[in-house]
């Protein structure tokens, strides 16, 4: 969850100078095995991590959880048009499932930004990227 606080971070920081409020989309994926009301991880523990990350910022936060099969369809269907994108991510040259899902978001249209979490100031870096 560090990762998601450090993202969450970041994106209130965003929103905080665009006068922009925060959705935090889950795309919950339940494995084909598995009715897709009953998720691995219960709905109830995700809602309440969730919730209690969001009571900490200082812009208007919701969530929106979404249990699905396909993750990246889900995003893409979820998302208003244009729409500023802030997605957990490693910064690397090998190519992962958050880079690809930035790429298709961008060519959908939307601005996204990638934030790692291991960066020494994750917030500064996200920022400065986004500026370029």
């Amino acid at each position: 969850m560090a990762g998601t606080q450090a993202t969450l971070k970041a994106a209130t920081a965003l929103a905080h100078d665009l006068g922009a409020r925060i959705t935090i989309l889950v795309a919950q994926v339940v494995p084909y095995p598995l009715d897709l009301r009953c998720p691995p991880v219960p709905v109830e523990f995700t809602e309440q991590a969730l919730c209690t990350m969001a009571a900490d910022q200082d812009v208007e936060t919701t969530i929106k959880l979404y249990l699905c099969r396909d993750r990246q369809r889900t995003v893409r269907q979820a998302l208003k048009p244009d729409s500023m994108v802030v997605i957990e991510g490693r910064q690397g040259w090998w190519p992962t499932a958050d880079k690809r899902l930035a790429r298709m978001l961008r060519r959908d249209g939307h601005h996204v930004m990638i934030v790692d979490p291991r960066e020494p100031s994750p917030v500064e870096a996200a920022l400065e990227k986004v500026e370029q």
